[in-house]
């Protein structure tokens, strides 16, 4: 199997998009949400941010693995930060299983016109649930305005989401044909 971890360049280029990922986050969608005081607002940024790279280190890297190493790395250096909710350790499991989520429904609809479409959305609700599970667990009870804002923002993750993927998908081509990503 053709995994991200059996090749070292690959593991490299993974840990610098999460970088990248994170400092454009953390740059901007962070201080949206510090700011304003509103939960989740920093989704109206990372809901182009995080498909976007994402979807580029998928493309570029063509390793099993890539994803879920990508956004599991983010989620960790996300654990200090308002970035994915409330600062807290639940950050990385929730970063590794939607990683995977969105690895296995690329692998399992592969090669499908929408493959990457259809596992970012099935990506984002996981998530969803995923934080609602967490809060549920924790105790973490939002207030109705702030649940309903949550899934405002949500919605405009995956609409945002669906728009920067077809972006990702023109970009990682351009990238592909440089020579630092053939022969991973």
């Amino acid at each position: 199997m053709n995994l991200v971890t059996k090749n070292y360049r690959a593991l490299v280029y993974a840990t610098v998009y999460a970088a990248i990922l994170f400092i454009i986050n953390f740059f901007s969608g962070q201080l949206l949400s510090i700011v304003f005081i509103i939960p989740g607002l920093s989704g109206i940024v990372t809901g182009f941010t995080v498909p976007l790279i994402l979807i580029i280190g998928h493309h570029t890297i063509q390793r099993h693995g890539t994803i879920t190493l990508i956004w599991t790395i983010y989620s960790v250096a996300a654990i200090p930060t308002v970035l994915m909710g409330p600062p807290g350790p639940y950050k990385i499991l929730i970063g590794l299983t939607t990683g995977l989520i969105f690895e296995l429904m690329i692998y399992l609809l592969k090669d499908k016109k929408f493959t990457d479409y259809i596992s970012f959305v099935i990506f984002t609700l996981s998530m969803f649930v995923e934080f609602a599970l967490v809060f549920t667990f924790l105790k973490i009870k939002p207030n109705s305005s702030s649940l309903w804002v949550v899934i405002v923002i949500t919605i405009v993750f995956i609409i945002e989401g669906l728009i920067s993927i077809r972006f990702g998908k023109k970009i990682s081509d351009r990238l592909k044909k440089q020579s630092y990503f053939k022969n991973l």
